[in-house]
């Protein structure tokens, strides 16, 4: 981007370089597949929030409930590892 289109998104460049050097940092196999993870029970958790708990299965319902504490347990280990960026756009 130009340094005009980078002022008019509210970025200036030096934040732009800085959010791109970051985007290209290498993480653990235990971070990646903590989001890896992540994305996947957060799917599940999307798939299954909207709807009424009484038209649940329960292996649905099991299945959300799983989901919710896989993200929150997942959402932690990210935390502790100071790698939350990696799923802000999730």
């Amino acid at each position: 981007m130009s340094s005009l289109e980078l002022r008019l998104a509210d970025r200036t460049v030096t934040d732009a370089l800085a959010r791109e050097a970051s985007s290209h940092v290498r993480v653990s196999p235990e971070i990646e597949e903590a989001v890896a993870c992540y994305k996947a029970a957060a799917a599940v958790f999307d798939l299954l929030y909207d709807r009424p708990a009484d038209t649940l299965s329960p292996a649905e319902f099991d299945a959300f409930r799983n989901a919710q504490q896989l993200v929150a347990e997942m959402l932690g280990v990210l935390a502790d590892a100071g790698m939350l960026h990696l799923i802000e756009d999730v």
